[in-house]
């Protein structure tokens, strides 16, 4: 395969994933969609001028899970000091959630980039090759921040496929207990 070829198809598999990763993202937002519809006990119409008048996904997740904490039983005993199992396993949802964000607003707000590196092909030949590679890492300006995000490793194809794998399964998950869990409750 030719250079400018191998870059272009470097960048089509790159571009394609960041792009799935994202698209797996309106996934969730429907599944936090038909939550929140559940929790507040009406339609679609009334529960999507609460849900959408929130800005973002973050506060959109704030929201949601404000009314699963309501819905929601808070301890298994009235005397014990264990939470509800439901309640945990929300919680565990909710985490993975907030993990995921984190890469997703990287993605979505980090640039990205085509990385190049010379090398050489052993010692005794010392016979230079580039090697070329995308990634998405924190801008030069963010760097400049006391609390910046220079010490996140950037994100390579590998990051995006294994992000995507995940979104894939917080999804199910939200859907799982969306389906499972919240109709004994509400």
């Amino acid at each position: 395969m030719a250079h400018g070829a191998a870059i272009q198809h470097l960048t089509e598999e790159f571009s394609l994933q960041v792009g799935a990763c994202i698209t797996r993202w309106a996934d969730i937002e429907e599944e936090l969609f038909e939550i929140c519809v559940a929790c507040l006990g009406c339609g679609p119409e009334r529960a999507a001028i609460v849900y959408y008048r929130t800005p973002t996904i973050d506060a959109r997740l704030k929201l949601v899970d404000e009314l699963v904490e309501v819905v929601l039983p808070k301890r298994q005993r009235p005397s014990g000091s264990h939470d509800h199992p439901h309640l945990k396993r929300w919680r565990g949802v909710q985490g993975d959630f907030v993990d995921a964000l984190r890469v997703r607003n990287r993605i979505a707000h980090q640039p990205m980039g085509r990385r190049r590196q010379v090398s050489t092909l052993g010692v005794v030949t010392s016979i230079p090759y580039h090697e070329t590679w995308f990634e998405i890492s924190s801008a030069a300006n963010e760097q400049y921040r006391k609390k910046s995000a220079k010490s996140l490793p950037p994100l390579r194809l590998m990051d995006l496929q294994a992000h995507h794998r995940e979104v894939m399964s917080l999804r199910q998950a939200l859907h799982s207990f969306r389906t499972e869990v919240l109709p004994s409750h509400v």
